[in-house]
Order: C-alpha cells, then structure tokens, then sequence
C-alpha cells in the first residue's frame, strides 16, 4: 500500500463515521466497525515502506475523530485504538483531548450491530377545532433503547417505594395535579408533593430516554379558511396532524441512531387506533420516497398505559409541552388558570428541553416533500382506504 492508497482508504471511513457523529451521535457498534477498518488498513500500510510518522499523520484526522466521539458520547474506544494512538504520540502526532473518555476494552467486546429502539407514543388535548378549552393538540413520542426499559421501570419502582406508594400507582399529570384526585395511592398526598414526585419522574424518564419528539397545533390560530376546508373533508386536528407527527418522528430518528429499528407503541385508549395503522401503511409503502417511513419499521402497536411506564412518561411528557407551547407562541394567550402555574410548566420544560430532538438542526427537513405532504394529510378517502398487508 503506497502513501496515496491510505489516504483515500481512510477518507473513506472518515466520510462514513464523520456525518453520523455530526447528526446526533454515533452508536457503539458503528464507532467499533470504523475503528476495525482504520486498525486493517494501518497494519497493510505497516507491511509497505511507509514509515511510522507517515501512517500515524495521514490517520490523525480520524483518531481526532474517534477521539472525539468517545468523549462526546460516552464510548470506549477499543485497547487497539488506544495503542495506536499511543503509538501517534510517539511519533510527534498530537491530538486535542480531555481524557474524559471511558476506559478501553477490546475491540472484539464491542457489540457488532444496532440496538433496538422503541418509540411509545401519547396524545394531550383533544382533536375538535371548536373547543377552546384545550386549544393545542400535542403528539409526543419518548425515544428509548429497549434495552434500557427494564432498568427505568425498575427505579421507578424505587422512587414509589421511597414515597411509600404502591407499584400499582400509574403516572398520569392530569389525575396527580388534579384537586381532588381519583385515585386512593394520592389522595393522602397534598398536591405540591404529587408535584413533586412527578417531577422526580419525568427527571428519572428523561435519564434513560434517548430522545423526546413532540408536534403541538395550537387549533384556535389556525386559518379559519383551512379550518373551514378540513370541516368539509371531515378532517380534525388528529387526523390532519398525524401524518406530519410520523413523517417528522421518522427523520428525528436519524438524530438518535443510523440503521436502528424503532418500533411505534401507543396508547391502547388513543380513539384513533383505528386510523394509525392505515395512515402508517400508507407512508411506508409511499411512491414518494419523500414522503415514505424508512426508520419506523413496524406496524404501530397498542398498550395499555397502566402495563407500560413508558407510554405514562409520554402522557407526562405531552401534558407539559401542550402547555409550554400555549406560552411560547406570542399570538396566544394562555387562559388565566394556566398563568397561576406557568412556573411550574416552564420548571418541567427545562427537565424535558435537553432531549427534545429537533430534526431541523440539520439538513434533514429536504428529505420531506412537504406539499406532497399537505396532501396527504388533507385526503379524507385516506381513513377509509384498504391497504396492503404482509407487514413484519
């Protein structure tokens, strides 16, 4: 191998490893995979006249790169990296780095493929453009690896136990803060202490949540003219915003990891669950590759929220980000009972903001065609349309 065949050897795995690290973060398996390709291209190089200054300067770019993820996202770099990097220090190679990194392990540790993700899915507010009680309707979905599932049921286990509840109890915001709360495990509890335990909840979710992705339509601000047309098609806020929630909720998975499977759960009592699993058919078999689900690789499937803590941190995730948006657009005017707590909604917001994935911080909204979109959320024949089956 002469000096210009290792260059472009390892351009070519910079160029894979760099993109995945600057959407959202690269995965264990894929930093390991790039870390094997770097480690058999420098020992053919090794094998060839090039010297040990040579080899160890042409793989600086992608050691700083390595580097970097280790520390950014909390994964060891393998003992073989680390001694080549050694071995680049020694030959005058220097390198920015913190040495917070984790401890190495041997490169055969490392998994050797994706992890499975789920997506658990809840609504807040209602999908009728006439009440203006609850004037946003909110999807929300909490990103998590499925492997971390059992762990965070487990110490939310702990956190009842420390409160003296029963495991029995389900987390739902709008029964914890309610004045007179239905359920017998709260009613012995004053409501700033149920507040605070839903507090203490949705910090525990978000400490296991890969990501939090959530679409809010603020029904009363929206044209009346368009109203009008969705009124006619017999279109509400649910059915017009879902294709938008999916479309945007399969991008953002692109933030949390590359060549993952997700699977979509939601809530059991959601009164379109009829349509879900249409309209999901529909954008994964989609002519459109604009407009197709490429992430969600599963047919949409229901739970019961008191069997799924998941699905109940989503209810407490999107019962706080509804009532956050009724703050944060300025053509609204949040009803005064929402003034007397906007403390508190903003409190919960700043436990939720960190992990809230926004898929516009990259270039991934062109991966939308979003008057085709449009379209398809305004297509009324789509609710009672059949669709192929033979989905896994």
């Amino acid at each position: 191998m002469n000096i210009n065949e290792l260059i472009i050897e390892l351009k070519l795995i910079y160029e894979v490893i760099k993109p995945q690290a600057n959407i959202g973060g690269v995965e264990e398996y894929a930093l390991a995979a790039a870390e094997a390709m770097m480690l058999d291209k420098i020992e053919k190089a090794k094998e060839s006249k090039l010297s040990e200054y040579e080899i160890c300067s042409k793989a600086s770019r992608l050691l700083q790169t390595f580097i970097n993820i280790s520390e950014s996202s909390g994964i060891p770099l393998s003992d073989e990296t680390e001694c080549f990097l050694r071995q680049a220090k020694a030959a005058g190679i220097s390198f920015l780095e913190s040495y917070q990194r984790p401890n190495s392990r041997p490169l055969s540790a490392a998994p050797n493929g994706p992890p499975s993700y789920s997506i658990f899915v809840d609504e807040s507010g209602t999908a009728s453009f006439e009440e203006t009680i609850q004037p946003v309707l909110c999807l929300v979905g909490i990103i998590i690896k499925d492997e971390r599932i059992p762990a965070f049921e487990q110490e939310v286990n702990r956190l009842l136990d420390k409160n003296d509840l029963s495991k029995e109890l389900e987390f739902h915001a709008q029964e914890f803060l309610a004045a007179f709360p239905n359920s017998p495990y709260l009613k012995a509890f004053p409501v700033e202490k149920r507040y605070a335990l839903l507090r203490d909840y949705l910090a525990l979710g978000m400490e296991y949540s890969r990501g939090v992705h959530h679409l809010s339509m603020i029904k009363i601000l929206v044209n009346p003219e368009l109203r009008q047309r969705f009124l006619k098609k017999s279109i509400n806020a649910y059915t017009y915003q879902i294709g938008y929630f999916l479309i945007t909720m399969d991008r953002a998975c692109l933030l949390i990891s590359v060549g993952s499977e997700y699977k979509y759960y939601y809530d059991r009592t959601d009164a379109y669950k009829k349509h879900i699993g249409r309209i999901f058919r529909s954008l994964e078999s989609n002519d459109n590759q604009r407009l197709r689900l490429f992430n969600l690789q599963y047919s949409p499937i229901a739970v019961d929220s008191k069997d799924s803590r998941v699905i109940q941190l989503a209810d407490v995730a999107g019962y706080y980000l509804n009532r956050y948006r009724q703050f944060e657009v300025p053509k609204n005017k949040p009803r005064p009972e929402l003034e007397k707590h906007k403390d508190k909604i903003y409190e919960m917001y700043e436990i939720l903001r960190p992990k809230i994935v926004s898929f516009i911080k990259q270039d991934l909204p062109i991966t939308v065609d979003w008057k085709a979109l449009e379209e398809f959320s305004l297509n009324k024949k789509l609710l009672a349309l059949k669709m192929p089956g033979g989905r896994r």
